[in-house]
């Protein structure tokens, strides 16, 4: 089993090509993430590799983008438009605090 050690709002890659990844936003139900133990005030959105054919808890993140101003997400969608191919993973999109 594999685990996540903050609140987050999660969303699924949509292409075929991508079944283990996922995206993790900073969720708006929680003041401070917690990752590692340690409390953190930082917004992300990170991708992360969610393979229950590798060993351990811990997810591996592939990347991690702080947002603008420190909003945290209150939705996020991962759709298959363009999967075909412009967009081969699909388009993401996520709704943050504040309206943004």
């Amino acid at each position: 089993a594999k685990q996540c050690r903050r609140t987050a709002t999660v969303a699924w890659c949509a292409a075929e090509a991508a079944p283990t990844l996922m995206a993790m936003g900073s969720s708006a139900s929680s003041a401070a993430g917690i990752v590692g133990g340690d409390i953190s005030t930082e917004a992300t959105l990170d991708l992360v590799s969610f393979d229950l054919a590798k060993p351990g808890q811990d997810m591996d993140v592939l990347a991690s983008v702080r947002t603008e101003g420190g909003r945290r997400f209150s939705s996020i969608s991962w759709g298959s438009f363009g999967v075909e191919a412009t967009f081969p993973y699909g388009i993401l999109a996520g709704g943050l605090q504040e309206g943004v």
